[in-house]
């Protein structure tokens, strides 16, 4: 059996025991406590967090050009991103982040259970009406600007369903200038909702459509799985 070369005891690694190994191999392996260009802690590579995110990202080829929505002013690594990582969790007085301003809070009923916060625009609104919302009750942005939080902007819908209708109708008004057609999920244009069928829940991810358009989509799926069993799967 393979021993230390300082003294009879098993043998560890790079001819050391566990005791002679981490008395002087590993203290040689110990990173830096500091950045090489500043007294900021040690991050990776030798630098701290700032030089890090400008000396190693760029050669990593990262898309740096966003910075996060809190106002920390850290770069993202790509554009998908809205936030660093957890700085969703910033316990900060109008924290904003995923469209909305985030106000910090621990005893209000709606507020996150993680993150402790809540929608500024909801204060605003149960400040109005005071009293707390209803359990199912949403704020409504007019604009569609999260961040324009003013008393003439907010409208206060009793559930989701009628939150979605105002965007629905909202969207009728700008294509068309009629807020009561719908678009047909299947060729998009807009029409009476009368002439449309409906049904709770989606088809293709659409909740109207004309009666022709669906005939004609199940005529074309049909027609695909007929020569799916006729000539077999595509080879690859």
């Amino acid at each position: 059996m393979k021993k230390c070369m300082l003294c009879k005891n098993k043998h560890h690694a790079k001819g050391f025991c566990v005791t002679h190994y981490h008395k002087y191999i590993t203290p040689k392996k110990k990173k830096q406590i500091k950045c090489m260009l500043c007294e900021k802690p040690f991050h990776a590579r030798g630098f701290c967090n700032v030089h890090y995110n400008e000396y190693v990202f760029p050669k990593k080829g990262y898309r740096t050009n966003k910075i996060c929505a809190c106002g920390c002013g850290t770069r993202l690594k790509d554009n998908r991103s809205i936030w660093a990582k957890g700085h969703s969790t910033i316990k900060k007085e109008g924290c904003s982040y995923a469209g909305y301003i985030f106000q910090h809070t621990t005893s209000h009923p709606r507020k996150a259970k993680k993150k402790n916060n809540i929608g500024q625009h909801i204060l605003i609104a149960e400040r109005a009406l005071g009293k707390y919302l209803p359990r199912k009750a949403i704020v409504h942005h007019v604009d569609g600007n999260g961040y324009n939080n003013k008393n003439d902007n907010l409208v206060i819908c009793e559930n989701r369903s009628y939150h979605q209708l105002l965007h629905a109708r909202k969207r009728a008004y700008e294509a068309i200038g009629d807020v009561h057609q719908r678009p047909c999920g299947f060729c998009k244009k807009y029409s009476p909702i009368s002439e449309l069928s409906y049904r709770k829940g989606r088809i293709n991810n659409n909740y109207w459509w004309h009666p022709k358009c669906m005939r004609d989509y199940e005529k074309k799926i049909y027609r695909i799985r007929k020569e799916k069993r006729v000539n077999g799967p595509a080879m690859i």
